[in-house]
C-alpha cells in the first residue's frame, strides 16, 4: 500500500540491503521516486494477493550474487511478469569491496573499493536508470 505514490520499486532480499537501497536512492536523488520493498529471505515468494499492487510500476530486483539469491530473483521476476509488471535485475558481478571481497549485494556496494568504483562508474550510473524521471540521474556517489 505504501508504494502506491511511487512510479518505481526497488526489490531487495534482507534488511541490510533494504537499508542500503534507501541510502543509495537518496545518494542518487531518487528517494521520492523509488519505494523500497524487502523480501526477508531468498526462500520467500511475493504473495499472490500483493502482485496487483506492483502493476504499472517499474521494478528492479537488486539480486544477491549467489545461487539462492539468483534463484530467488528469477522466481520473483517470473511472479512479477505474470502480473504484467515491467521488471529487470541488477547484478554486482565484477565489483570489489575495499576488503578485496566481491560485491555480492546492494549492502556490499556501500563498501566498494575506490578503484572498482572508478573502473565501473559508467555501469554504476545505471543503478537507478529504471526510475521514470523527467531529468537525467546524477552520477553514482554524487549526492546532495
Amino acid at each position: 500500500m505504501e508504494a502506491q505514490a511511487y512510479p518505481a520499486i526497488g526489490l531487495v532480499e534482507g534488511t541490510p540491503d533494504f537499508l542500503a537501497l534507501i541510502a543509495q536512492a537518496w545518494t542518487s536523488q531518487v528517494q521520492n521516486l523509488v519505494a523500497p520493498v524487502c523480501m526477508s529471505g531468498a526462500a520467500m515468494s511475493i504473495p499472490e494477493s500483493v502482485l496487483p499492487r506492483f502493476r504499472s510500476k517499474r521494478v528492479r530486483i537488486f539480486m544477491h550474487d549467489d545461487n539462492p539469491g539468483i534463484s530467488a530473483a528469477n522466481r520473483w521476476a517470473e511472479q512479477l511478469k505474470s502480473a504484467e509488471v515491467q521488471v529487470d535485475g541488477y547484478s554486482f558481478e565484477g565489483l570489489v569491496q575495499i576488503n578485496g571481497f566481491p560485491v555480492e549485494d546492494l549492502n556490499d556496494l556501500c563498501r566498494i573499493d575506490p578503484e572498482s568504483l572508478e573502473a565501473n562508474a559508467k555501469d554504476l550510473a545505471q543503478l537507478f536508470n529504471f526510475v521514470p524521471r523527467s531529468k537525467p540521474l546524477t552520477q553514482y556517489g554524487q549526492g546532495v
